[in-house]
């Protein structure tokens, strides 16, 4: 190949090259005289655009910058089937990945990197499917009330760093669906300790499980708060009554616990109408008549 043929090829495919994070395949120097692993393959003759992208992809370069393509191949010669996505296939995937992941305030070391996406694309986890990951999970519980996180973190073990956030909800075998169980479990346990009531996991996601809106859950903890003098236990009353059963009376409708919530209330009013002052005891002091 003439000289300035080879040339020409040359600064074709180091462009390229260069485009696709590939430039440690070719160097010029100060002078604009070309070297490296692509000159060196045209002078040897290797002189056909297709002879030179089959050179490329067993070069350790190409494998580390694109090693989702090599093993992706990999799986499909064993037999595996899928998708085998080129070069710019995973630029663009990546790209739209690292955009949602910036705006969502994600910390960089999810992004800086082409193989920070690898694990995320053999997991056939679509750009779209990567953002709700991040919005249901890292937004949410960064952007939520400190009672939700706490919880969220005590629940699911993520620990109080956003890395360990980022990746609780960038895990492939968690779903959507599961992260927004999660949060919606971790809001209904916040909500409780906010309003000094307080809850257990358990009780949590049989709330997340209602169809109740946040403001729904919020309002709920409101009313089983403003029962708090009931839960308290006066002389002579000798049925135990709990937060929980206020939980369980207000979110879950149960009769059984909203029978007992009534009859302490009932009871409570025909005592302060007979009695002077129209005051009760309890075990944490005198108790006014409009207090229950």
């Amino acid at each position: 190949m003439a000289d300035d043929a080879a040339r020409s090829q040359f600064d074709t495919l180091a462009a390229t090259l260069d485009n696709i994070g590939l430039g440690a395949l070719f160097s010029v120097d100060g002078s604009g005289n070309p070297s490296g692993w692509l000159w060196n393959q045209i002078q040897a003759g290797v002189d056909t655009d297709e002879e030179i992208a089959v050179a490329i992809k067993q070069t350790d370069v190409y494998k580390n910058r694109f090693s989702v393509i090599v093993e992706q191949e990999k799986r499909v010669r064993e037999g595996g089937g899928g998708y085998i996505m080129n070069e710019l296939d995973v630029l663009n995937y990546e790209e739209e990945v690292r955009g949602y992941m910036v705006a969502a305030g994600l910390p960089p070391s999810f992004y800086d990197d082409p193989q920070d996406f690898t694990k995320l694309i053999l997991s056939n986890l679509s750009p779209l499917e990567v953002q709700k990951k991040v919005v249901a999970a890292f937004d949410y519980v960064v952007s939520a009330p400190p009672e939700v996180r706490t919880a969220f973190e005590e629940f699911y073990g993520v620990g109080s760093g956003d890395a360990q956030l980022a990746a609780w909800a960038l895990d492939p075998e968690r779903t959507v669906s599961d992260i927004t169980k999660a949060t919606r479990t971790a809001y209904a346990a916040g909500m409780s300790e906010r309003f000094d009531i307080g809850i257990d996991r358990a009780t949590a996601e049989r709330i997340a499980d209602l169809p109740l809106t946040e403001g729904g859950i919020t309002e709920g903890m409101k009313q089983v708060a403003s029962l708090s003098n009931v839960f308290r236990e006066g002389i002579g009353e000798a049925t135990d009554i709990t937060n929980n059963d206020g939980v369980s009376s207000v979110f879950e409708g149960n009769a059984d616990a909203q029978t007992a919530i009534n009859r302490r209330v009932g009871e409570r009013r025909s005592i302060e109408r007979s009695a002077t002052g129209g005051a009760i005891i309890t075990r944490e002091g005198v108790v006014g008549s409009g207090s229950s």
